[in-house]
Order: structure tokens, then sequence, then C-alpha cells
């Protein structure tokens, strides 16, 4: 795969009348020689369409143009330098470089041709002189400088690119923390609402009947809020101290005797070891009628 043109040389190759060479051809070879021993990548009809072998070398050439950022305008002459080829591929370079700043035209001029002779639209632009012992290295500079402009450029576009890039990574990833941290903070704090409504609102009825003191059956309320109930409801304290009641929904079958198991425990390490705990329908007109958990002492 070859490399992108980097350069492109514009000349007039022959002559119309005789069809031998221009001395526009042996300049140009001079400074494609130059430029090409110094590792630039350059376009010239007579060597390039050669080594290419390609028939449709007017395609070639609108290639070339399109990838070339410095044009070289060469001549000895001013009707050479407006020949139709010569001012065609300089107009459409000029065209392109409207639409792309990066791009670069030079002169490079050679005896008889001066200075004054150049057409209007060369006359703005740097033009180097043959006679000049330095014209090949000074247009060389030229051409180095350019393209080095353009890669730090490109480089720079690309390493705000990469640091957009990071930004947006960076954000990116504060930002799924932070939602993380926020989902954590709201779903730890519905737990704790589900927590306290689940020891708010289980029905537990403490109405034991003897010698209980209210610390002791304090203390039990609270082993009951810590245990895994799936039921809710409303908890209450009566004074009296009759019987405890648990109402569970019939189908939670579970949770009753988890209830059973967990006031057995509770009481028997208080010192009441013979105690009988009953679970019977609760008389209720609602559908779906609950369990009550009688406890009773002997």
């Amino acid at each position: 795969m070859r490399a992108t043109y980097q350069v492109f040389i514009s000349f007039k190759n022959s002559d119309d009348q005789t069809g031998e060479e221009t001395p526009d051809k042996k300049v140009a070879y001079k400074v494609y020689k130059y430029l090409s021993s110094r590792g630039l990548n350059i376009f010239f009809s007579p060597v390039t369409l050669k080594v290419l072998g390609r028939d449709s070398w007017e395609d070639e050439i609108h290639l070339a143009l399109k990838e070339s950022k410095v044009f070289i305008a060469i001549g000895t002459n001013k009707k050479n330098m407006n020949s139709y080829w010569v001012h065609k591929e300089r107009i459409s370079f000029s065209g392109i470089k409207l639409a792309d700043s990066s791009r670069a035209i030079y002169g490079y001029i050679a005896s008889p041709m001066s200075l004054q002779d150049l057409p209007d639209d060369l006359k703005k632009i740097e033009v180097f002189q043959d006679k000049k012992p330095d014209a090949l290295a000074s247009i060389y500079t030229y051409i180095h400088n350019h393209l080095m402009q353009i890669n730090l450029k490109r480089l720079r576009k690309k390493k705000k690119l990469y640091k957009d890039y990071l930004l947006i990574g960076i954000l990116f990833i504060v930002g799924i923390f932070f939602l993380k941290v926020y989902n954590n903070e709201n779903i730890i704090e519905v737990k704790k609402k589900n927590k306290e409504a689940l020891s708010k609102d289980r029905i537990v009825h403490i109405q034991i009947k003897g010698k209980i003191n209210e610390e002791m059956i304090n203390n039990f309320r609270k082993v009951l809020k810590d245990s895994q109930f799936k039921t809710f409801g409303v908890e209450k304290l009566n004074f009296d101290f009759h019987n405890s009641i648990k109402y569970f929904r019939n189908n939670d079958l579970e949770d009753a005797s988890l209830l059973m198991y967990v006031t057995k425990k509770y009481f028997r390490q208080h010192g009441y070891p013979y105690l009988e705990l009953k679970l019977v329908l609760a008389q209720s007109s609602k559908e779906n009628t609950p369990l009550e958990v009688w406890i009773n002492f002997k």
C-alpha cells in the first residue's frame, strides 16, 4: 500500500508545438529529486504515473491533488506557468485550500522567468528562485516546517480528544458511583423504613395473666420485634396483662410457628417452664380470617 502524497509538483511537461521536453521539466525533476531524497512522498507525474502504470492518469492527478498538503508551481516563463494543465491544477488545489487551511502553495521559478512574470494568484505566496544557491534547501525547510505544524495540530487535536474522552469516562464512572451510593442510601432508607414498619405495624397483643412485671413484658416485645415475621399489623401493650395474642392471616402459619417458638424460648429462659400455646381461628367477618395465638401459663 502506497503512502499518502505530501507534495504535488506542477509544471509544463512538453512544448505544444515541438513535443520536446520543456526546461520546466528539468527544473521540476531537480526539485523532485532533492525533496524525495529528504523522505517526502511526492507526486511527480513523469515518475509517479510510470511507476503506478495508471492508464487513467487524470484520476490519479485528481487523487494526488486531494491528498497533498503542499503544491509547488514550477515555471521558467510566464507562458508555461499559465499553460492549461499547470493553471488547471493550481486552480483545483486553490479551491481545496479554501476549504482546508492546512494546505500551502509555493512557487519555484528558474531563468529567464522573474518575480514580475508571476501570475497574479502567485504574487502573494512564497516563491523560490532557482538561481539562488539555497533555493532547494529553503523550499524543503518551508515544506518540512509546514508539515510539522500540521502534525502538531493533529496531535493536539487527538490529545484533546483523548482528554475529552477521559473526562467523559471519569464523569461517567463518578456518576455511576454516586448513582450507586444514592441507590444504596435509598435501599438502606427503604429497608430502614420497612424495618420500622415491621416493628411498628406488627399486630402483637401482650395481655399476660399472672405475676409478670412490665419490664419483662417490654423485653419480650423487643424479642418479638427482632424476630423475622412476615406479616404486618399494629403492636400494642395492654396494661392488665391477661394474654399474649398475635394475629396472622390464615396462610401465615410459618409466622405463627415462629411466634410460638420465640415465646416458649423467652419465658422458659425467664423461669416459666409451664407454658401452653394455642393456635385458633379468630372470629372475623373478613374474607382473610386471621389466626390468634393464645399464650396461657399453668
